[in-house]
């Protein structure tokens, strides 16, 4: 759905850190990083983390589109 609403995606398949994932996601000048993890899928949510500091949030998976622009209109 992420493509289709024309974002870039970088997908993270691997088994390293989240911290890691972080790093990579920075090195690539993401704005944002959208984590579905065990307990993310558990929940029913994904965690939306900002990479310029802001707090990460955890939304529904179908209000992601709607979050996710919001948070890029957000200076």
């Amino acid at each position: 759905r992420l493509r289709t609403a024309g974002y870039v995606v970088e997908p993270a398949y691997t088994a390293g850190s989240a911290r890691a994932q972080l790093r990579r996601a920075d090195a690539l000048k993401a704005k944002v990083a959208v984590m579905l993890g065990t307990r993310e899928l558990q929940a029913g949510v994904v965690a939306l983390k900002p990479l310029d500091g802001r707090p990460q949030t955890a939304i529904a998976r179908d209000a992601l589109l709607p979050a996710l622009a919001a948070l890029l209109r957000t200076p």
